[in-house]
């Protein structure tokens, strides 16, 4: 797998696969994982920025600097390794 620009080449779907697949791997299920990929869904889908006077929703892959975006790069990696 070439690793190169990861952060905006992983597919959505692809993130969140691998967040369910980690999260049902946890011992203690304090919040389902239905929950929490819902919530990582809405970081993805509902993620917009500005830049010069426009407003801008991407809608692919997650934009640099998400404060989630590198535990999804790591979820992603370790779930493609298994």
């Amino acid at each position: 797998m070439d690793v190169k620009s990861l952060y905006t080449v992983i597919p959505n779907d692809g993130r969140l696969q691998a967040l369910a697949y980690f999260r049902d791997q946890r011992t203690v299920k304090k919040s389902s994982t239905h929950t929490l990929v819902h919530l990582a869904e809405l970081v993805l889908f509902l993620n917009a920025f500005s830049f010069d006077d426009q407003h801008i929703r991407q809608i692919g892959g997650v934009a640099m600097g998400s404060k989630m975006e590198p535990n999804y790069v790591c979820l992603f990696v370790g779930y493609i390794e298994e």
